[in-house]
C-alpha cells in the first residue's frame, strides 16, 4: 500500500501500528511513551515493528510524509469481540483476574482513535511521528 500511495502521489500516509511493537513494561510507575527502544510483543507485536520501520525508511527517502499511529486494545462501538466477552464477564461479576488485579492494561476509546487519524492527516507537524494512542491513564484489571 506504501508503494502504491508513494506511485499515486498520495501526500501523507498514515500507518495503524500497535502498542505491541513496545512490549511489556518491565518498570510499572513508568508510562511507556513513544520514544521508547521497541520490544516488540510477540510475532503480531515483530511483524507491526517491521512494517513501521518499512514506513520510516519511506518518510526519510522524502517521497511520501508519514505518521506512525501506536493504538492500544480498543473498546467502543463494533469492538472486537474478545473486548465484548471481556467487558461482559466484568459486568457480570466474572472478571478474569491475572494475579490480585492490579495488573495494568493501556486502551484506546475508538473515537479517539478516529480523532487520532483526522489529526494525523492534517497536523503538519505530525510528519514524521509516531504517537501512541491511549486513555489518560492505564488500568487496573479490577478497575476495568
Amino acid at each position: 500500500m506504501l508503494k502504491v500511495s508513494t506511485e499515486a502521489g498520495v501526500k501523507r500516509f498514515i500507518y495503524i501500528s500497535s502498542n505491541s511493537v513496545a512490549g511489556v513494561n518491565g518498570h510499572r510507575a513508568t508510562l511507556m511513551t513513544e520514544g521508547d527502544e521497541p520490544h516488540p510483543y510477540f510475532h503480531y507485536g515483530a511483524s507491526k515493528y517491521k512494517a513501521e520501520t518499512i514506513v520510516q525508511h519511506n518518510q526519510k527517502s522524502g517521497k511520501i510524509e508519514t505518521v506512525i499511529l501506536r493504538p492500544c486494545w480498543f473498546y467502543g462501538p463494533n469492538q472486537p469481540k474478545r473486548q465484548t466477552t471481556f467487558f461482559t464477564m466484568i459486568k457480570k461479576g466474572n472478571p478474569i483476574v491475572f494475579g490480585n488485579g492490579n495488573n495494568l492494561r493501556s486502551l484506546s476509546y475508538i473515537d479517539d482513535i478516529c480523532q487520532a487519524m483526522l489529526l494525523a492527516a492534517e497536523n503538519e507537524h505530525a510528519n514524521g511521528q509516531t504517537y501512541w494512542i491511549a486513555d489518560e491513564k492505564p488500568y487496573p484489571t479490577i478497575e476495568i
